[in-house]
């Protein structure tokens, strides 16, 4: 069952689904972790084990494609708020993102 939250988007019963989100990839400070950027420009230092790339990035400073592990906390029509298991680099503990850059699965729900 859904209802309205504060912000005017939709939460459901289900408070963090799990999705994965588009992202660009960069090796991180330590061998254990990437440095992950939203298209929203917010970046993470993630574990590696929440991220999928392409391909390893061989530098900080080379970007890669990939996708992250993120919690949907609230929604609206055009965009998801998603939470990363990582630290903020850029930006805020949650993030608003486009609707299409998560997986297609929860786009439509």
């Amino acid at each position: 069952m859904a209802r309205r939250c504060a912000s005017g988007g939709v939460v459901t019963s289900t408070m963090a689904t799990k999705t994965s989100v588009s992202c660009l990839v960069s090796r991180g400070f330590f061998s254990s972790e990437y440095y992950v950027k939203l298209s929203t420009g917010h970046a993470y230092i993630v574990d590696r084990s929440n991220v999928s790339v392409d391909r390893e990035p061989q530098s900080r400073t080379e970007e890669v494609n990939g996708r992250v592990v993120a919690y949907i906390v609230d929604q609206n029509q055009s965009a998801l708020l998603v939470e990363l298991p990582g630290e903020p680099v850029a930006g805020g503990l949650r993030s608003w993102i486009p609707r299409n850059d998560a997986d297609p699965l929860v786009q439509a729900a």
